[in-house]
Parts: structure tokens; sequence; C-alpha cells
């Protein structure tokens, strides 16, 4: 988080609002709603900024169907899910971590 607020820091110096904040990557669905609060909260500490979309990437991989309550309470609007195939075959030879039943679980779990 560190890295995170200099770099903030050194690049918050504008005169554009921002409506949109996306945590993209893949890896945000590592980060549970508290800390995807902070990464929002160091945002808005920094940017001038009215939020009408938050958008998180997340990877159905990383065991995040139990994140999904708190990246909501954080504020995330919108996730943008990093499902490359529903075959397992394919994922298999992409080297994916998940399968494609467990792919499917994780979007419909979101869309609850």
């Amino acid at each position: 988080m560190a890295g995170l607020k200099r770099e903030a820091s050194a690049s918050s110096a504008t005169d554009m609002r921002f409506d949109t904040l996306y945590l993209g990557g893949g890896t945000p669905s590592l980060l549970d709603g508290p800390a995807v609060a902070a990464v929002r909260d160091l945002a808005h500490a920094h940017f001038p900024m009215e939020i009408a979309e938050f958008t998180l990437e997340a990877n159905p991989s990383a065991g995040a169907s139990g994140r999904l309550r708190g990246w909501r309470e954080a504020g995330v609007s919108r996730l943008s899910v990093g499902v490359q195939s529903f075959d397992d075959d394919i994922l298999r030879t992409l080297g994916r971590r998940y399968s494609g039943d467990e792919a499917l679980r994780f979007c419909r779990s979101a869309r609850e």
C-alpha cells in the first residue's frame, strides 16, 4: 500500500475529474473488501472524483466467491471477470487454475 500511496501522491496534481475507478489485472481479486475500500479511499484522497462506476477485475481462481460481498460493500459496482474459457482442456493448456464449472459458479455467484 505504501508504494500505491507514493504513486498517487506523485500523480495527483490534475484538474481532471474522474467518474470511474478501475482496479484491473486480475490480481485485485486477491484483495478483501476492506483492502478494496482502502484503495478506493486512497483514490478519493488524491484525485477529484465522483465515482459513477467502480470496476474490479476478478479472477475466478482466486477463491474470490467469498469476497464478493466485501467488494460490494466497498462500493464495487461492476466486475470484469477474467474467464478465458469454460472448456477444461483449453484452461489446462492455458495454465489456468480453475475449471469451467468453477468459473461458471463464480459468475453465477457474482450475479446474485
